[in-house]
């Protein structure tokens, strides 16, 4: 996340659609896929265990 002047908050996290977060990896789905991976799955598990790991 952002402030005002556009610079990082160190330890602050966003989570869901308007997050910015674009899934990759292991979250992105099949490796053809070229669309955006979205669900209340994807951040209740693998977006909170990226965060998770973060935080500890």
């Amino acid at each position: 996340m952002l402030d005002a002047d556009e610079n990082v908050i160190e330890n602050v996290f966003g989570v869901g659609l308007a997050s910015g977060f674009v899934p990759s990896g292991k979250l992105g789905g099949e490796k053809n896929f070229r669309g955006q991976t979205n669900g209340y799955w994807l951040y209740q598990n693998g977006v909170g265990e990226i965060i998770a790991d973060q935080i500890f």
